[in-house]
């Protein structure tokens, strides 16, 4: 995967999200828009940046990158 569809904010009821070992060079805008998600695992993709959205993430928890 390269990106993630911006329908995917719609699935509040998701807490968890492993995206390991895809082609993700920048983060996924849309996952800024996820409050709810407890842990986020993006590690094994290109992305050197977090955007400052991830502010609005207010239920993280875990966030494995790199």
């Amino acid at each position: 995967l390269t990106s993630l569809p911006n329908e995917l904010s719609s699935l509040t009821a998701l807490r968890h999200l492993v995206q390991t070992a895809n082609k993700f060079s920048v983060f996924p805008a849309v996952l800024c828009d996820m409050p709810h998600l407890h842990t986020l695992n993006m590690s094994k993709n290109a992305i050197t940046e977090v955007p400052l959205g991830v502010g609005r993430m207010a239920e993280l928890r875990g966030f494995w990158g790199a």
